[in-house]
C-alpha cells in the first residue's frame, strides 16, 4: 500500500531560501572586512609630532670673526663703564654712516650709547639713517678697517674739522691736545664730545686696550 508524500508549505521553502541569502551576505561582509584590513588599528595623527613643534627653530645668524671680537671688546668696556646701557653691531640695515663694506670705509663696526652723555639714541641719529642707527654722540663708535691707510684717511677727515663742535672736538687738557677720536691699528675710535674732556683720554685708552686685546 503506497502512502502519499506530504508537500511542505511554500512559506517554509521561502524561509530556508531567505536564511541562505542572509548567511551569504554575512559571510561576504566578513570576507570583505578581512581582505581590506578590518580589525587592524587605524593610524591616528600624532599631535606631538616634532614637525609641528611651536619652538622657534630658526637658526641665529653667525657672527663674523670681527663682529665676535667687537662684541667681546664692548662687553669689557661696559663692565668698566656701567652707564653704557646699550650697543649694537653695525650691519647693512643699521649703519649710521652708510659706509659698511664700501671702498675706503669700515668692514665692521659697533656703536654704543651711554646715559652719562644725557643724549638719547634718537637724538644721535645720522641724517638719513634708520631711527635705531644712532651714532657716536650718545656714546661712541668703533670702526674696523681693512688697512691703516683707510684709517689714516678717516683721521685726516676729522682733523680737518677741528674746532667744529658739530663734527669733532679737540681741547687742551693739562697742556696737551686731546681729541675725542683716535686710530688704533686698523681701528678708528670716536667717543661722544658730551663726556668731559678730562675723560676722553682715559676712555679712549681703555677702549684701545680692549680692541688690541681682541686683535682687531
Amino acid at each position: 500500500m503506497s502512502t502519499a508524500k506530504t508537500e511542505k508549505p511554500s512559506w517554509v521553502k521561502r524561509h530556508k531560501i531567505l536564511s541562505v541569502i542572509i548567511g551569504l551576505v554575512i559571510l561576504g561582509c566578513i570576507i570583505s572586512a578581512i581582505t581590506s584590513g578590518g580589525g587592524k588599528p587605524q593610524a591616528t595623527n600624532d599631535t606631538n609630532d616634532n614637525s609641528t613643534s611651536t619652538q622657534d627653530s630658526t637658526p641665529k645668524p653667525t657672527l663674523s670673526p670681527a663682529d665676535t671680537k667687537l662684541s667681546a671688546a664692548l662687553a669689557s668696556f661696559k663692565q668698566q663703564y656701567p652707564t653704557v646701557n646699550e650697543s649694537y653691531l653695525i650691519t647693512s640695515d643699521r649703519d649710521p654712516d652708510h659706509g659698511l663694506g664700501t671702498s675706503g670705509y669700515y668692514n665692521a663696526g659697533a656703536a654704543f650709547c651711554d646715559t652719562a652723555t644725557q643724549v638719547q639714541p634718537s637724538d644721535s641719529v645720522t641724517a638719513g639713517s634708520a631711527d635705531n642707527a644712532y651714532g657716536y654722540s650718545c656714546g661712541g663708535v668703533v670702526e674696523v678697517y681693512s688697512n691703516t691707510k683707510d684709517v689714516a684717511t678717516r683721521v685726516t677727515y676729522f682733523d680737518n674739522f677741528k674746532g667744529n663742535p658739530e663734527l669733532t672736538q679737540c681741547q687742551t687738557v693739562s697742556g696737551k691736545e686731546v681729541c675725542d677720536y683716535r686710530a688704533v691699528g686698523d681701528v678708528f675710535l670716536h667717543i661722544s664730545d658730551q663726556y668731559p674732556a678730562s675723560q676722553w683720554a682715559s676712555m679712549l685708552d681703555y677702549l684701545s686696550q680692549q680692541v688690541q686685546a681682541q686683535q682687531l
